[in-house]
């Protein structure tokens, strides 16, 4: 999220391919590739942290994680009439109202969006959205405006199988749930 001019913000994604073709991709709002950090093996989920103290001073720093052979652990379990593999999660947290959390259903043609109450019992989703994105195995949300295009904020799904990104408008989605 671009601190001044929020229609600068940018996109972090991750392609999990093994050393060399493995990396880190970085694409603005209108889905361009501005960089490209590679040679990585196989960086999986990607996380911002903003205004982390480094000595003296604070800077963003974006972090991808690398898969191991570990058992995965689950930090809580929302919904158990999943079909197909559960693959991300997103908050959506706009100033005005609690917003959702938003897991998604990886599906092939289709992925599903499961929205919860972000407060409260998370027992049965509020509503299930088709993505229309192939295979999703990544999600973020943010209910920062970013200009014209997303003036309540932005979804964004990685499409596995054409290896891009959807940016969805939260304020469409917000409009469907009224």
């Amino acid at each position: 999220m671009h601190p001044a001019q929020p229609e600068r913000s940018l996109i972090l994604g991750t392609n999990k391919a093994r050393a060399p073709q493995g990396a880190v991709g970085v694409y603005n709002l209108q889905g361009r590739l501005v960089q490209l950090v590679s040679h990585l093996d196989q960086p999986n989920n990607i996380d911002v942290a903003y205004g982390f103290r480094l000595g003296n001073r604070k800077i963003d720093i974006a972090v991808a994680t690398e898969p191991t052979h570990a058992p995965h652990r689950k930090i809580a379990l929302f919904a158990t009439h999943f079909q197909g593999d559960q693959e991300g999660i997103a908050v959506y947290a706009p100033e005005e109202s609690a917003g959702w959390l938003i897991c998604v259903e990886q599906l092939p043609d289709n992925s599903l969006w499961y929205l919860y109450p972000r407060f409260g019992r998370q027992q049965e989703p509020i509503a299930v959205v088709e993505s229309g994105a192939d295979e999703t195995d990544g999600l973020d949300a943010c209910a920062q405006p970013m200009g014209r295009a997303f003036p309540a904020g932005v979804i964004v799904a990685m499409n596995s199988k054409e290896r891009n990104f959807l940016l969805y408008s939260a304020a469409d989605l917000r409009a469907k749930l009224r």
